[in-house]
């Protein structure tokens, strides 16, 4: 299996297999589903230049997750890390 990077800027993902764009760009799913959540947001009607420059520059945004949800990780260290209390006192 060959590794296949997604394109979105700041994800580390190499398992992707969503193309978009006429193959342009390879996404993961968990961009590709953000990518759906912020289309809810898009105007209803555009152009389809309008519609192709939104998704060029969500490619070109930072990853806004923190870490991908598939990335392996040391798991006692990513536990802490995700359970560490963060309360300012």
């Amino acid at each position: 299996m060959s590794v296949c990077e997604c394109d979105r800027n700041g994800c580390k993902e190499i398992v992707c297999d969503k193309y978009i764009m006429d193959h342009k760009y390879r996404l993961c799913w968990d961009c590709f589903h953000e990518l759906e959540e912020q289309m809810k947001q898009w105007p209803a009607m555009m152009t389809r230049g309008e519609v192709a420059q939104k998704i060029i520059d969500f490619v070109h945004s930072e990853k806004t997750c923190r870490g991908n949800a598939s990335e392996v990780v040391n798991t006692a260290e990513t536990f802490k890390e995700l359970t560490r209390d963060t309360w300012k006192y």
